[in-house]
């Protein structure tokens, strides 16, 4: 009975989604304000999704992709490509819009308030 219960609930979060969507509303593209949009793009990398312990990073050769990467990061301009898309997507559907530049590294640490509190009326 136990396992059969496991079983079933390991179903369900595999057919499942975690991720909750929520849509856009159907006035999103007929409104007429400007939409920023800001793009935090990396070049293309190896990246592994599971995880692994020693044994498996040993035998994994990442170095492999290396030279095959830095070739389309050198020939392809992945970050003009992918604003160039959105952009155009949002125009497309008569949406203004504007790439925004931000950086999201330049930002100051959050820093915790004093022992006393703080009252608001």
């Amino acid at each position: 009975m136990k396992n059969i219960k496991i079983t079933i609930l390991f179903g369900i979060v595999l057919l499942t989604s975690c991720v909750s969507k929520k849509s856009l509303s159907e006035t999103f593209y007929s409104n007429t304000k400007k939409v920023g949009v800001i793009f935090d793009i990396e070049p293309a990398n190896v990246h592994k999704e599971h995880k692994g312990g020693l044994v498996d990073i040993s035998i994994t050769n990442r170095k492999k992709f290396s030279e095959s990467l830095e070739t389309v990061n050198n020939r392809i301009d992945l970050e003009s490509i992918i604003k160039k898309f959105y952009l155009e997507t949002l125009k497309s559907k008569n949406k203004p819009s504007k790439s925004l530049n931000f950086n999201f590294y330049n930002l100051k640490r959050f820093k915790k308030p004093n022992g006393t509190k703080k009252k608001y009326r």
